[in-house]
């Protein structure tokens, strides 16, 4: 994988609970930031949802292969919120394909 075309930067996000005075709390942690990515958005479509448009945009993101990146962590390029949908490793393990949807509602939030 050429470093080059790795021009974007995104962090990783990881749901993490607590526990706040014996409330359960949940909130999203950095995994990793400022990592070197590819992104190509795949396809992008408004669907109606409780009275408005929301925006889904399919987006494959490249990354140099880590191994901990998990599905049910998210991305975030830009302020903008990505859920992962899965993960496919490029290679041996050269690099990994996150294939992701924005989620418009996260990125308000």
């Amino acid at each position: 994988m050429r470093i080059g075309r790795l021009d974007r930067r995104i962090d990783i996000e990881r749901l993490t609970q607590g526990n706040t005075n014996g409330v359960k709390t949940e909130s999203w942690a950095a995994l990793v930031s400022d990592l070197p990515a590819t992104a190509m958005q795949m396809s992008g479509r408004e669907a109606m949802q409780q009275g408005g448009a929301a925006a889904e945009v399919d987006t494959v993101f490249t990354i140099r292969y880590r191994g901990d990146v998990l599905e049910t962590d998210r991305i975030d390029w830009g302020g903008r919120k990505y859920d992962i949908k899965f993960i496919r490793e490029i290679g041996r393990r050269e690099g990994e394909e996150i294939h992701a949807r924005f989620n418009q509602a996260a990125s308000q939030s």
